[in-house]
């Protein structure tokens, strides 16, 4: 029998910003640098890891000498770049892309900068691994991984780790709070001194298994490596002839493991909940991240299909300051108050780069002089827009009322261009200011179908191809245009200036009979009063019930937990055992809304002077099976978490959870370590039985329970108790005023078939708006039909999303196109590309792999459950 074996792997985890702010940790990080490069050159046997390309980046502005240092024991490998992301981000929340391009863009720096190549995964402290992680990891060369946070409930230390759509990886990690895991191969502890490093020599005569052993003593931020360590191993090499100890990095032991041959037991690739409290933990970083990527992402695709140049650079290092947004400690808003302005400044950074973007894609794309005079650059918001005309009490205070784009116009017509990112034929509730000086809108008409009777009523001229208006409204100085804009495309239409139509608005009377309030469109009629607020949700073809009496349409609960884990205490108080009052009723050529408002009684736990007031707006638009939900908080308490809930007549605890590139079916799980309840949905969780079903649609707030037949969502946690040391403020507790966007997708049979998917998109891809100042020539002729409404790109079928479109890194010209097959079914997707001749299927790394079939931009490919496509697409004829 041969020596039992002891590898030694030593490793440390500084945040790029938790209870300090970056700067410290940087300077923190030199440091321990200093630190490391001693040992490595004092000791010729020494070995260890480093990650995050973000902190060395940073370093080669302030540094450059200590990364030159690194440099010979990275290529002699005794010193390994593990990961190789930029930062080790939160994998649940943040889209399927991010943690790409966190991935990708780390690689690329460590092969310029280092000239080595990444062979082990790397995510020691993220706060849970989504289902996908294994496929992602694979797809760039990784099949290996070390991680500790594991959702609390695994019982082996090595194991595979099996993705949706069956990739594994070889993780090694003991899961921190779970109680059950064996000690069979490793020994992970976090030491701050030397009885904690002796601690994890000694854990090590207690491993069970055959081996190869792994003995992990590591340090975090403040604690530099100890060369205390090295002196345990030689003592033992000096004593224990049965045993071998030797340093090592983790490649090397992963190898030891590869050769063992031991069959290793196969654990789902969820690997969640982690600090379930963090999920709501100041809110508007995640809300805001949110939009932040979604912008990045439509930046990288118009630049791309309108030919913009010299734009990648900016994008790159927007990409860059959102890693830093997304690393776990950062992300969870567990942090110092100064930590959480600075993420927000970043955030507000990269939108601004990817608008900047935007408008120099949209003002660059192909179009004759004649169409537009005078093109303007200024976004018009469409998401504020539509919160502003779901309520319209804020209309007047949106800061979008009059844009720099329309001041001082007083022509008599004015082009929109509407740009839709998705890939399919949309219809969006278009919104934008009415002109500065306009009286209202007459008309509004698709360009190149205008009618005889606009043309004579301006000095436009006639055009073939006569077509009625476009249904829209004017109100409160907006405009609504309900249109229909093509495939990862554009529609450009013109507004008429004329008297504006009448509508209808009408304060309801308090709800005295069973259908004294409502409103309804093809699919869904919500009844309302004003003892529950929202009295019934019906689905109008079956009749059938699926919401009713949701007088706990809102909770408030007693919460005495931390900054990262929650503990709720004592019952729930509902929004029905306060005020409740209809405000406002509104019907529009668009559709119907109404607005409803209350007040909870006093919450005795809370302080003397909390308060927590609602507003909720419910519209339904014509033709969308969806009710689009906009809610707005007004808050000042503490020990305290606000949760929306959606309580059906479903019997079912099984939910089913979109993640980052797909879906996963989960079921409560109680308590554990540092989890009470929540999982973390990426844009809906649905919730089905007998043939009916009810999605929530979020922007952002991502923890959800679902239980009983019931959907509870926190919007809000304000924690009282200190953790780590950080106390809590104003900040923390998220006093103030808060607003939130949701959809309700009700539906009958399953949620692949349903309009879940694509309203989830929908959601957090508003269209992009623009105007000009028409000319001469707009109307439209034949001959001008192409540049008035065009489409770049479509997919079939729905549940084939398209993820990116972007130029290949290698500047070869061709185009990446991503997308993922969200359902789990195996299916045969349709997509066509305009202008592409040639295609391959690729992968993460942007190869080209075997050639797919193209005709006139047409292509077809088979996708398998769960999996992530890319494709690489070539102009022209195909390089060789």
């Amino acid at each position: 029998m041969g020596k039992r074996k002891y590898l030694v792997v030593g490793f440390h985890h500084i945040d790029l910003s938790w209870k300090r702010g970056p700067e410290e940790m940087a300077e923190m990080e030199e440091v321990f640098i200093l630190r490391l490069l001693d040992l490595l050159e004092l000791y010729p046997d020494f070995r260890f890891a480093i990650e995050q390309a973000s902190h060395f980046r940073n370093m080669m502005r302030t540094r450059p000498d200590l990364v030159e240092r690194l440099k010979p024991h990275l290529k002699a490998g005794r010193l390994e770049f593990v990961g190789g992301m930029a930062s080790t981000l939160e994998t649940n929340i943040p889209c399927g892309e991010s943690f790409v391009r966190n991935q990708a863009i780390g690689l690329k720096w460590v092969r310029e900068n280092f000239d080595v190549e990444v062979r082990t995964g790397w995510l020691m402290d993220t706060f849970g691994i989504n289902a996908q992680v294994p496929q992602i990891l694979r797809q760039f060369g990784i099949r290996h991984v070390m991680a500790n946070r594991l959702g609390g409930r695994k019982m082996h230390d090595v194991f595979l780790s099996k993705g949706l759509d069956g990739s594994q990886l070889l993780l090694v990690g003991r899961d921190v709070y779970s109680e059950q895991v064996g000690q069979e191969f490793t020994t992970f502890d976090c030491f701050y001194n030397w009885d904690r490093i002796l601690k994890s020599f000694c854990d090590a005569d207690r491993l069970t298994g055959p081996g190869p052993f792994l003995v992990g003593p590591h340090s975090e931020n403040e604690v530099v490596i100890s060369p205390h360590v090295r002196a345990l191993l030689e003592e033992r090499r000096a004593t224990r002839d049965d045993e071998s100890w030797a340093f090592a990095t983790p490649s090397e032991y992963f190898k030891e493991l590869d050769e063992a041959g031991t069959v290793w037991p196969v654990e789902s690739g969820d690997l969640n909940p982690e600090f379930t409290g963090t999920f709501s933990l100041r809110t508007p970083i995640r809300v805001g991240n949110r939009k932040a990527e979604n912008l990045l992402l439509e930046a990288e695709k118009w630049a791309t299909l309108f030919g913009l140049s010299h734009w990648e650079e900016e994008i790159e290092n927007a990409w860059w300051d959102l890693a830093y947004v997304q690393f776990h400690d950062v992300f969870t808003g567990s942090h110092p108050t100064n930590v959480y302005h600075h993420v927000m400044r970043r955030i507000a950074s990269v939108e601004k780069t990817a608008m900047k973007i935007l408008d120099r894609a949209f003002s660059t794309r192909k179009s004759d002089g004649a169409d537009a005079a005078e093109v303007q650059q200024t976004e018009l918001n469409q998401a504020e827009l539509n919160q502003a005309e779901q309520n319209p009490a804020e209309r007047k205070k949106t800061k979008l009322d009059q844009p720099e784009s329309f001041r001082g116009m007083r022509q008599d017509s004015v082009m929109i261009t509407a740009f839709n990112g998705l890939p399919w034929h949309r219809s969006a509730l278009v919104t934008f200011p009415l002109p500065d000086g306009w009286r209202g809108v007459s008309s509004v008409y698709r360009t190149g179908e205008s009618s005889a009777l606009i043309a004579q009523s301006s000095d436009l001229p006639s055009a073939e191809g006569i077509d009625h208006s476009l249904p829209f409204d004017v109100l409160n100085g907006q405009v609504h245009v309900l249109a229909e804009i093509p495939p990862v495309g554009y529609r450009r239409f013109q507004l008429m200036e004329g008297p504006a139509p009448l509508n209808t608005q009408m304060e309801m009377e308090p709800a005295t009979r069973k259908e004294s309030g409502f409103i309804e469109n093809e699919y869904i009629r919500l009844e309302f009063d004003d003892k529950f607020g929202l009295k019934k949700l019906i689905w109008k073809e079956t009749g059938r019930v699926l919401l009713e009496n949701a007088v706990d349409l809102l909770v408030v609960q007693r919460d005495d937990g931390n900054f990262q884990i929650e503990q709720p205490t004592a019952s729930e108080v509902f929004s029905g055992a306060g005020e409740i009052r209809i405000l406002h009723h509104e019907k529009t050529n668009a559709g119907e809304s109404v607005r409803l408002s209350g007040y909870f009684p006093a919450l005795s736990w809370a302080g003397q002077d909390s308060h927590l007031g609602w507003q909720v707006a419910f519209t339904l638009l014509r033709g969308k099976p969806r009710v689009d939900m906009c809610l707005k908080l007004d808050w000042k308490g503490e020990s305290s978490r606000i949760r929306l809930k959606l309580a059906t007549h479903m019997d079912t605890s099984a939910g089913i959870y979109e993640i980052p590139f797909g879906t996963v079916k989960r079921k409560p799980y109680g308590v554990t370590g540092t989890s009470r309840g929540e999982w973390p949905a990426h844009r809906f969780v649905a919730m089905e039985e007998g043939g009916y079903g009810l999605a929530l649609v979020n922007t952002g707030t991502a923890g959800v329970e679902v239980n009983g037949g019931t959907i509870l969502n926190t919007l809000i946690r304000a924690p009282k108790s200190e953790y780590a040391g950080m106390v809590a403020d104003d900040s923390s507790s998220q006093h103030g005023t808060h607003e939130f966007a949701f959809a309700l997708v009700p539906y009958e049979g399953s949620w692949r078939d349903s309009a879940v998917i694509q309203t989830a998109q929908e959601l957090n891809n508003p269209v992009h708006v623009r105007s000009a100042v028409a000319g001469a020539g707009t109307s439209g002729s034949k001959n001008r039909q192409e540049i008035n409404h065009h489409s770049f790109l479509n997919i079939e079928p729905n549940h084939v999303v398209l993820s990116a479109l972007k130029p290949a890194e290698d500047g070869s010209g061709d185009w990446i196109v991503r997308a993922y097959e969200t359902a789990g079914k195996a299916v045969e997707a349709q997509m066509w590309v305009e202008g592409v001749s040639a295609a391959w299927r690729s992968g993460l790394r942007e190869q080209r792999g075997d050639e797919i079939d193209c005709q006139n931009g047409s292509l077809r490919f088979v996708t398998n459950p769960f999996e992530i496509v890319t494709l690489r697409l070539g102009f022209g004829f195909p390089s060789p």
